[in-house]
Formats: C-alpha cells, sequence, structure tokens
C-alpha cells in the first residue's frame, strides 16, 4: 500500500500505458499532468482520498464501448 500524494511530474512517464493505483492511501488533488500522458490507456484510481472538483481532467469512455 503506498500513501501521499500523486506527484504532479508524473508526466515525465512519457510512455506509460497503464496506471493502477486502485486501494491505496493517495491523497489530495490528481495532477491535471495525467491529462498530458499520452500514451495512457487505462488509469484506475478507486478507493482514495482523492479532490477531483479542482481538475480540469475530462474523462471519457473508450470509443469501442459505444458510448458518447
Amino acid at each position: 500500500m503506498i500513501s501521499g500524494t500523486i506527484p504532479k511530474n508524473i508526466n515525465n512517464c512519457t510512455s506509460l500505458e497503464f496506471l493502477y493505483l486502485n486501494e491505496n492511501c493517495l491523497t489530495g488533488e490528481i495532477p491535471d499532468e495525467i491529462a498530458n500522458l499520452q500514451s495512457l490507456r487505462d488509469l484506475a484510481l478507486g478507493f482514495q482520498w482523492l479532490n477531483w472538483y479542482n481538475s480540469s481532467i475530462t474523462v471519457s469512455p473508450p470509443p469501442y464501448l459505444g458510448v458518447a
């Protein structure tokens, strides 16, 4: 289990495709820099104490689901 915040320099992980941080003790805001991860295909942040309200990240379902 990890704790603390997601660092803003996460965008340095330019080849990151999958980020699974479920069931940890992360706190604070989800950094907008995550939106700059062009290779990121899957992000899981379930069961955290993270704040979305200041984030400018827009989440959309993947196209293969056929949901607009």
